[in-house]
């Protein structure tokens, strides 16, 4: 029971925590008591010219939210129905660029007493773009790569008739300078950061539960994170499951793991050190009964008699 109810209260501070976050969108239009904003993309984001998922949410304190729509360059091009009896709405849309060129995103919630238009995300889209990327380059013109006129350059000769010579130019194509997207990861736990993706590895660290580490890698199926630990300035990895990420993992690049070390069992209970405390008994390791009162860790939990 005592653990139901502090599950409970948890979940009403984050709804509380999350209200206090969202501040009323800038540069957007409301006619109400609703409020709308976009999470994804970002203004100043340069996108590939392919498949890219909006999302954005919206709030209106006790409910009230009937609709959602996803707006590019103010045209829906996709809405999400709602529950008008929760405070918080989230909805997300699957759109592909039909060009490269500049493009407005903004969310519009709909609720019983008015609508919200959100802040419009100002996003490039290029075709040289190989994925969505963060740019400060104001013009996105800037991504397109540069053709020009090949001019012949004549040459004359005593000649009844001139000898022609064309010279094509050199082009040079415009590479921007862009800032990867970062993703960051709360702890929701204390666990030990390891040399590689799997218990195998020795730790490195142990991350505190509440710290925030950034993710710049994953493993192939996304159970183990490649972080930077600012704080003491080291790279190691983390299980998927100890924490939570501010965007979609499966979006970080794959990191090729270090060679897995090689695995020891010399009195074959199955398991390894440092897992296993005394490799040379097979009675002991971390799924051993314990017996109380006789001085010997057979669990491996660090107290002999426990």
């Amino acid at each position: 029971m005592k653990t139901r109810q502090k599950n409970l209260s948890l979940s009403i501070l984050l709804v509380v925590l999350l209200l206090a976050a969202c501040a009323p969108a800038t540069n957007g239009t409301t006619s109400g008591s609703a409020r709308a904003w976009v999470d994804q993309p970002v203004t100043n984001t340069l996108l590939p010219l392919a498949p890219f998922t909006i999302r954005g949410h919206a709030s209106r304190p006790g409910g009230g939210i009937v609709k959602m729509a996803i707006l590019v360059n103010s045209i829906e091009v996709g809405n999400a129905g709602t529950d008008d009896s929760a405070a918080i709405i989230t909805a997300e849309v699957d759109w592909t660029p039909s060009a490269p060129g500049e493009y407005t995103i903004q969310v519009q919630a709909f609720s019983t007493d008015g609508t919200s238009l959100s802040k419009a995300a100002r996003v490039c889209v290029s075709a040289f773009a190989s994925e969505p990327q963060i740019s400060y380059v104001a013009d996105c013109s800037s991504y397109r790569m540069p053709v020009l006129p090949i001019q012949p350059e004549f040459t004359f000769t005593p000649t009844k008739e001139p000898s022609i010579t064309p010279k094509v130019p050199s082009l040079t194509p415009f590479v921007p300078s862009v800032t990867p997207l970062k993703t960051n990861v709360t702890m929701l736990k204390n666990a030990f950061c390891r040399k590689g993706p799997s218990v195998l590895y020795k730790d490195v660290t142990a991350v505190p539960k509440d710290e925030i580490v950034q993710a710049q890698g994953r493993n192939e199926d996304a159970t183990w994170l490649y972080v930077y630990w600012k704080k003491f300035d080291v790279h190691c990895w983390i299980a998927g499951s100890t924490g939570i990420a501010d965007s979609d993992i499966k979006s970080l690049p794959i990191q090729s793991a270090p060679p897995e070390p090689t695995i020891i069992d010399f009195d074959g209970d199955g398991y390894s050190p440092p897992v296993d405390c005394n490799d040379k008994n097979a009675s002991i390791h971390p799924d051993a009964l314990d017996s109380p009162k006789d001085g010997i860790d057979q669990n491996c939990n660090g107290d002999p008699d426990k």
